[in-house]
């Protein structure tokens, strides 16, 4: 099994990678995504770590904010309020 390591500041992300970390999860204070801080923090991971957003997407826009970004985002509540969750599945995968 592989940790992942929760990180919301760039002193938290030098600590994780110092640590040996291969799978970071980054997560806003607020508990929603924050496009500037994904983008502040994965600037500073190199390309051979796994990035996770660990909030809620809330909009395929998000999705699409956050393709070429990061490696994974998680969906919750979205999914489960989609009267078709495969379909929106499949349009997420495709950002």
């Amino acid at each position: 099994m592989t940790p992942v390591v929760a990180v919301q500041t760039p002193t938290e992300v030098d600590l994780a990678l110092s640590a040996g970390a291969f799978v970071l999860g980054i997560s806003s204070p607020s508990g929603r995504i924050e496009l500037e801080q994904i983008e502040q923090l994965t600037a500073l991971i190199p390309p051979h770590r796994t990035v996770i957003v660990l909030d809620e997407l809330a909009t395929a826009d998000e999705c699409a904010a956050l393709h070429g970004t990061v490696d994974a985002v998680l969906v919750g509540n979205m999914l489960l309020d989609a009267p078709d969750a495969g379909a929106l599945l499949a349009s997420l995968a495709e950002h």
